[in-house]
């Protein structure tokens, strides 16, 4: 008899597959179903800015310092996305219609901080930018500050994971994070920000600090670009009272007198700059055009601490690779590698600290589950599974613990195609 119904399951399940895989477009990106995923949205129709410059506010609460000429040498070109074999950055967000580009610059840059302070590319911290638009120091939607998102941190605790705080693309009120998220906090150890910097100030700093928020103007030209080096030369109506961006500045490139920036837009709008990421998102920009640069501000994040520098190990223990499952249950293995899903799946981790000679073990302190580099779901404490319901299509799983110091795990992935 159960030979007669895993026969049965075998072939809804290869018929469902069949059905699925036919109506998949040979040229389309299944966007991740999340919630509203305008993080990684590939329909929005505009473009969204949102800085407010500081003009009319009290500066003497910014953090201001006058950064170092270089000493020697600097490199002719720059890449945290090419850096020692490792990509520093995070995947490109998508900010939609909330003009929230403050919050984006200020996370994109912490992000990549925090991949820096654990000496690890991989890492990827995908941090909410919702928590600051809907409890930060900013106007919401409105616009805002990221130099007072990086003081507001530091004062409040830190960063939110996106999981406890998904992105909307809108005010939605402050209580509506998840309810542990005092215990999920990743601090924030200092920041600062640099106005008038010269070229290679900006380049020396970069190399030194990581990735860099920018202060720079939006004209109409911007949202038509597709690649190349931009150049819009200032024109006698501009001035720096239209600085309303604030984008992220991740290398630069002296034979060709522009800086790399990542933007807040979405992976289909702009470049694959040098093809050094898997999306579009980024703009080559002539050094001092939209004055961009006009002020930059870097982060320092604070997130190892206390006396315990092993990182713990994480194993994936369900499910296999390479095989079918049917509403949680293994059927066989399948061909070509990738795990085929159909309806709900558990993804189970096991995951333990190291012990370093003379040193204290803090133990496991939460897990996070990622799909496509968006944070899905944060799990203290055992057992780590997480239920995977939606998300029709190609997608990768992701799996991360970390410890009480802060230490994170080595990363395990899972390639599959979630059919029903």
């Amino acid at each position: 008899m159960t030979q007669i119904v895993d026969k049965k399951k075998l072939i809804i399940a290869v018929i469902l597959m069949f059905l699925f895989t036919m109506s998949i477009p040979i040229y389309g990106d299944i966007p991740v179903g999340i919630k509203y995923d305008s993080k990684n949205c590939s329909t929005c129709s505009s473009y969204s800015l949102g800085y407010i410059p500081l003009e009319d506010y009290n500066e003497s609460s910014l953090n201001l310092i006058t950064l170092s000429s270089p000493t020697g040498t600097l490199p002719t070109s720059f890449d945290w996305r090419n850096y020692e074999n490792g990509d520093w950055t995070t995947p490109v967000r998508n900010q939609g219609s909330c003009g929230s580009c403050w919050a984006f610059g200020a996370i994109g840059a912490l992000e990549a901080a925090m991949n820096i302070e654990y000496n690890d590319s991989t890492v990827d911290i995908d941090l909410s930018e919702q928590y600051l638009v809907s409890c930060g120091p900013g106007q919401g939607c409105e616009g805002g500050w990221a130099q007072r998102s990086f003081q507001w941190m530091i004062n409040t605790g830190g960063a939110l994971p996106e999981s406890c705080f998904p992105y909307e693309a809108s005010d939605v009120p402050c209580d509506q994070k998840c309810a542990d998220w005092e215990n999920l906090l990743l601090p924030v150890k200092e920041y600062w920000t640099a106005e008038y910097p010269s070229d290679e100030e900006i380049k020396q700093a970069l190399i030194d600090y990581g990735p860099l928020v920018a202060d720079t103007a939006v004209y109409d030209d911007w949202y038509s670009y597709r690649g190349g080096v931009y150049v819009h030369p200032e024109m006698p109506e501009e001035s720096e009272d239209d600085i309303n961006h604030q984008p992220v500045i991740v290398g630069y490139n002296d034979d060709e007198q522009c800086w790399i920036v990542k933007n807040s837009w979405g992976k289909y709008w702009g470049e694959n700059t040098y093809g050094l990421s898997d999306e579009k998102g980024y703009l080559r920009i002539r050094y001092g055009h939209c004055f961009i640069g006009t002020a930059i501000h870097g982060v320092v994040s604070d997130v190892v601490r206390g006396n315990d520098t092993g990182r713990p190990v994480i194993n994936l223990t369900y499910p296999q690779e390479g095989w079918l499952y049917l509403f949680d249950t293994p059927i066989k293995e399948v061909l070509f590698g990738r795990t085929k899903v159909i309806g709900a799946l558990s993804i189970k981790v096991e995951a333990r600290d190291i012990v370093v000679e003379e040193e204290d073990v803090t133990g496991i302190d939460h897990v996070e589950f990622y799909i496509d580099g968006v944070s899905q779901y944060t799990k203290s404490g055992e057992p780590y599974i997480w239920n995977l319901e939606r998300n029709l299509g190609f997608h990768e799983i992701k799996v991360i613990a970390f410890d009480g110091a802060g230490n994170p795990s080595n990363t395990v992935t899972l390639d599959i195609l979630k059919i029903l």
